[in-house]
């Protein structure tokens, strides 16, 4: 179960990096024509519907952790964190 939750934890840190780097372009670049704010407005809905499962996912790991006593402290701590990375995008 622990290896398990690794390999989730690995896979959340690397998709949350992703995120945070197309929602700084959001944030800092401005479109010049309409089919850029197209784009940009798409990728802000795509970027936040995947934050949102991203954080459904987060949940269902962080009560399976904590239902299963073979899960690591250190897992439950690191997923904990995570989540309060996902909530301050």
């Amino acid at each position: 179960i622990n290896v398990k939750i690794d390999d989730n934890i690995r896979q959340i840190k690397r998709t949350l990096i992703l995120y945070e780097t197309d929602l700084n372009h959001l944030r800092t670049e401005i479109p010049n024509s309409v089919s850029d704010k197209r784009i940009r407005a798409e990728l802000a809905v795509t970027v936040y519907n995947d934050l949102q499962n991203v954080g459904n996912l987060l949940e269902e790991l962080i009560h399976d952790a904590e239902r299963e006593c073979e899960t690591s402290t250190e897992n439950i701590l690191a997923l904990s964190e995570i989540k309060i990375q996902h909530e301050q995008m």
